[in-house]
């Protein structure tokens, strides 16, 4: 399915060049932002960072609607044992 809205956007990109208004208007309506939240629980250690996306992955098995499965999406996670979150700074490590 992503693969195909790639295309058609392509495809949508390039009949709309030359077009005052609506060139490059793709991106306007499908582009979002997601941000990636790490907070350290055992030292005081944070980071965001703002990503650009046009597409989601939601789970849809064991979901009963949309906004269930964007609940588990949004679901906070816990980084632990080889999961560790790695601050890459000697004086946090992991």
């Amino acid at each position: 399915m992503q693969e195909f809205a790639i295309k058609l956007f392509e495809a949508l990109e390039d009949k709309m060049k030359g077009i005052k208004g609506v060139e490059g208007s793709i991106n306007d309506l499908v582009e979002g932002v997601e941000t990636t939240k790490i907070e350290c629980l055992n030292v005081d250690f944070q980071s965001e960072k703002d990503e650009s996306i046009r597409f989601i992955h939601l789970q849809v098995m064991h979901c009963d609607n949309i906004m269930n499965s964007l609940e588990v999406y949004t679901r906070s996670q816990m980084m632990i044992d080889e999961n560790k979150y790695d601050t890459d700074t000697s004086q946090f490590g992991k």
